[in-house]
C-alpha cells in the first residue's frame, strides 16, 4: 500500500521528531523537580499521611512542582502504602546541615477520596492545595 521511498521517508522523519517531543518533555519534567529527601512520615492518624521533605531550592515552580511529585508518590504502593489513604499533608523545608529540617518552603494538602474532603477542608478530590 504505502510502499514509496518518499512515505517510507516522511514516516521515519515523523516518528523521530515525536520520539524527541516524548523525550524532551520528559527530560524537562524531570528538570524542574529539585533534587529532594524525605525526613518525616507521620501516619499516626489513621488514613492521613503527613510527608516532610528537605530541599536545597527555593525557586517556586519548583517547589510547588516537588509538592506535586510528592502528592503522586504517596498514592504508590511500593513508596507509601497510598491505597488506603484518604488526605495526605506534604510540607517542603529548607535543607540545614545542623538539624533534620529548616524553615517551611511550601505547606500543601490533598484529599485522595471523599473521606479525606473534611479532613483537609477542601473541596474536591485529587487536587493539590497549596497554602499561601
Amino acid at each position: 500500500m504505502f510502499r514509496s521511498k518518499t512515505f517510507k521517508v516522511i514516516a521515519g522523519i515523523f516518528v523521530v521528531l515525536l520520539a524527541f517531543i516524548v523525550i524532551v518533555g520528559v527530560t524537562e519534567d524531570s528538570k524542574n523537580i529539585p533534587e529532594y529527601e524525605i525526613v518525616e512520615e507521620d501516619d499516626e492518624r489513621e488514613n492521613v499521611l503527613r510527608v516532610r521533605a528537605v530541599t536545597d531550592s527555593d525557586d517556586p515552580e519548583q517547589l510547588e512542582n516537588l509538592a506535586e511529585h510528592l502528592s503522586e508518590e504517596v498514592r504508590d504502593t511500593d513508596t507509601f502504602d497510598g491505597l488506603n489513604l484518604y488526605a495526605a499533608y506534604i510540607r517542603i523545608h529548607e535543607d540545614v546541615e545542623n538539624d533534620e529540617f529548616g524553615a517551611l518552603l511550601l505547606d500543601s494538602k490533598i484529599a485522595y477520596r471523599s473521606e479525606g474532603l473534611p479532613i483537609t477542608g477542601l473541596d474536591e478530590t485529587e487536587e493539590l492545595h497549596i497554602s499561601d
